[in-house]
């Protein structure tokens, strides 16, 4: 007969995550950068600076580029990392997974700290269940998505600080708590919605028991908001008013219509509906976590309207889940906590309050999944204990897992239902680890439940064009440039108005050698955006490479001006002048570039031939 020894050691279950979430992503150690690794570290030129960039990076804008965001705590533990493991991969894997091995231990933590009286089973397989999910592979095997894991980690401390404060009256926790709150911003803005919990927490800390009288004499629910609501303004000012832009010339757009459908949507009567859908949608990732996808580009969610019966399922499970709140508040369920959780700091990313970055993404259920996470633990200790012994406020435990398992078949069905969600999840987020090897992994082997992703068909076809630049046999790399040109040709049918993705079709047309056609996507790409430098440049470099020089200079002329700083457009348009034989105009424009770009030989050489040529073409 099955038995888990009892007590076990108090040590069991925080040890148990902590081994338990190295094991499920040690095989990222070895990983390359993937995604976009490459934008917060190698290509990030603050990141590079290592100690260096550290004032730049926590007095500006400058851990995404191109995106208006403050995230300064876990950009300069990406600095101080290269600083000791210079453009090191395997450094970034490591110090991921060591976060949120301690992650875990700290919902462990949370847990029995939130509930003292239930036994440590309850918080044991809510961090276990948490520590194992697959939905939380993308934060842990992409390096630039550990602002996710801090955010969290300091998150709870800060909680957990903050109520002891309340309950003591001590100036250390109160001084440690906002310390912690603060990191938590600092890591990511979403961590703002944590500090909305503060009242909650309190309120499960003061069940019955000598912290009652002190808790609700403050009383914590009005002190810890106002607090809450006073860092949380404090945070924001910080993060909008403090920080300038990294690139004062730069567009900061936080998303486009390619991330969230919802934007610029030509039905808003849509995104309720589909947004209470994305609900239901998250839901059943949790239940069975599969496709994982890393990107929901346009139109990987389809809008759905009120006619849709599945948005009145998702309204119906809502509603209900409303009433059980409204009826077992009182008894501090973690049921009830569980919701309640999940509700509030999944807020921030339903589309219902404000439009989010994507339209859906496996990382916003990083935080949010541990509500759901107490809710099923809950579930399984009552299938083992019995509803009345669970909902009582306290039980005979002491330091016991899940005692008397071995007994009734409810007990034995609840540690069978444990044993095989551990195994299942934990093979599955072993297995969509690989996925997160490099960039070619990441496309190739999700690229299937993504056809009608326009963003994930533009990205598969940039990797396959990469892959047939290094070909060495001719009729391999034929084969992947048309199934590159076949990729964006189906993002621009998902999504006609892809402007990077015409730009990406022209540039194969010219590597074939098809001009005119090469030509018609750059005018497509500069009909939808006007103002991108890139566009001009396109369309200049292949007049020039035409030898059309009367149209290829004004094109360069345009990218230059658009983008002042852009040492590609100066080089290419000091050749078309000086294949032009335009001294005049090749000597300013080297002039110019020389000054900004001195680490570069080509300009001075330029000057030289401008200077050396008799006299200028002739207008």
């Amino acid at each position: 007969m099955l038995t888990i020894p009892k007590p076990l050691s108090p040590i069991f279950w925080p040890l148990a995550v902590f081994c338990i979430g190295l094991l499920e992503y040690a095989n990222t150690f070895g990983h390359d950068y993937a995604w976009d690794d490459k934008l917060v570290i190698t290509d990030n030129a603050y990141t590079r600076q290592g100690i260096a960039g550290l004032p730049a990076i926590f007095s500006r804008k400058v851990s995404v580029p191109y995106k208006d965001v403050y995230r300064p705590l876990t950009q300069a533990l990406f600095a101080l990392e290269y600083e000791c493991f210079p453009g090191d991969p395997h450094a970034g894997h490591v110090f991921s997974v060591l976060w949120y091995a301690l992650l875990c231990v700290t919902v462990y933590r949370f847990m029995r700290f939130l509930f003292p009286g239930r036994p440590p089973a309850l918080a044991g397989i809510t961090a276990l269940i948490y520590t194992i999910h697959p939905l939380h592979v993308e934060v842990v095997a992409n390096i630039k998505s550990r602002d996710e894991i801090l955010c969290f980690f300091f998150g709870i401390q800060g909680l957990i600080l903050l109520t002891r404060w309340a309950e003591t009256r001590k100036a250390t926790p109160l001084v440690l708590g906002i310390l912690c709150s603060a990191l938590a911003v600092l890591a990511k803005e979403n961590g703002l919605t944590l500090l909305a919990l503060l009242p909650l927490v309190a309120f499960y800390r003061a069940a019955g028991s000598h912290r009652s009288k002190r808790l609700l004499g403050l009383p914590p629910a009005p002190a810890l908001l106002v607090l809450s609501l006073a860092a949380a303004g404090t945070f924001y000012w910080l993060a909008h008013h403090v920080a300038a832009t990294g690139n004062p010339n730069a567009l900061q757009l936080n998303s486009t219509v390619l991330n969230n459908i919802f934007l610029w949507t030509t039905h808003p009567g849509d995104v309720l509906p589909t947004a209470v859908l994305n609900i239901g949608r998250y839901l059943l990732l949790f239940v069975y976590p599969h496709p994982l996808i890393h990107m929901y580009g346009y139109a990987q969610i389809t809008v759905s309207g009120w006619d849709d019966p599945l948005v009145w399922v998702v309204l119906g499970m809502l509603l209900f889940c409303g009433l059980y709140i409204l009826r077992h508040w009182r008894t501090r369920s973690p049921i009830v906590f569980g919701m309640i959780f999940f509700a509030v700091t999944y807020s921030i990313y339903s589309n219902l309050i404000v439009l989010a970055p994507d339209t859906m993404a496996d990382r916003y259920m990083f935080i949010p999944s541990l509500g759901l996470a107490l809710v099923a633990a809950t579930g399984i200790l009552r299938l083992a204990a019995g509803r009345s012994q669970l909902a009582a406020k306290s039980l005979p435990d002491a330091t016991s897992s899940l005692p008397g398992m071995a007994g009734s078949p409810g007990r034995k069905w609840a540690l069978g239902l444990i044993m095989g969600i551990t195994l299942a999840f934990f093979c599955v987020g072993v297995a969509a680890n690989r996925d997160w090897e490099n960039d070619y992994t990441l496309i190739n082997r999700r690229i299937r439940y993504m056809e009608n992703n326009a963003a994930a068909q533009a990205t598969y076809g940039q990797i396959l064009f990469l892959q047939s630049m290094e070909a060495t046999d001719p009729g391999e790399r034929d084969s992947l440039q048309r199934s590159s040109m076949a990729a964006f040709m189906q993002a621009v049918r998902i999504y006609p108005d892809f402007s990077d993705a015409w730009l990406s079709i022209g540039k194969i047309f010219a590597q074939l050698n098809y001009f005119d056609k090469a030509e018609l996507a750059f005018f497509r790409a500069q009909q939808l955006q006007p103002m991108n430098p890139e566009c001009y440049f396109c369309l200049g470099s292949l007049s020039y490479t035409r030898g059309d020089l009367d149209r290829a200079v004004p094109y360069l002329q345009e990218a230059v001006a658009l983008a002042p700083l852009g040492e590609t457009n100066y080089l290419m348009l000091c050749r078309a002048y000086y294949k032009k034989r335009d001294s005049l105009h090749l000597a300013l424009v080297a002039r110019k570039a020389a000054g900004l770009f001195p680490q570069n030989n080509e300009f001075p050489q330029f000057l030289a031939r401008a200077s050396a040529s008799p006299a200028p073409a002739a207008h």
